[in-house]
């Protein structure tokens, strides 16, 4: 017998959460609708080992899938984290929707987060993402600058560093 407090201190713990993790998602991915994408297929699921992004065209698909997504992980003992999962609604009209119910538990609307490095707003602009990583790019580059000006350097390690 498996002692549930023991597998955190354990090696194997990390790929053993994937595969437990992995086996609630195909189980929703079976059950519940997403949004269509070009090839017909449904989109439902974005994981990245422990984020996982739920996909869905209305308030009530989004409530089914959390709830799939609730049932199947509590029958192999994995929760949802409370305080940390939010939602999004992506919209060009304005909705008074602050919390999502479901089951138990209330999800936090949120305006933008940070998903894999990425700005994702409520509103599906990527403006202020590509703002910023310019801003970025400017700055690494302007901070090469006096590389690019040195002699010690020859052009082909210039040319490299561009």
């Amino acid at each position: 017998m498996c002692v549930p407090y023991l597998l955190i201190h354990n090696a194997l713990s990390p790929a053993l959460f994937n595969i437990a993790l992995e086996s609630v998602i195909r189980k929703v991915l079976i059950q519940a609708k997403g949004i269509k994408m070009n090839n017909n297929n449904d989109l439902t699921i974005v994981a990245f080992p422990d984020n996982i992004v739920l996909i869905a065209e209305t308030e009530n698909e989004l409530r089914n899938t959390t709830s799939i997504l609730l049932s199947e992980g509590k029958e192999i003992g994995l929760k949802i984290n409370k305080s940390k999962t939010k939602y999004i609604l992506l919209s060009r009209q304005n909705h008074n929707i602050n919390y999502l119910k479901v089951d138990d538990y209330k999800f936090e609307r949120v305006q933008s987060f940070k998903y894999l490095g990425a700005e994702i707003n409520e509103y599906a602009n990527s403006h202020e993402e590509v703002k910023k990583r310019l801003m970025a790019a400017n700055r690494y580059y302007y901070s090469l600058m006096p590389l690019f000006k040195s002699r010690l350097l020859s052009i082909k390690s210039k040319i490299t560093l561009y």
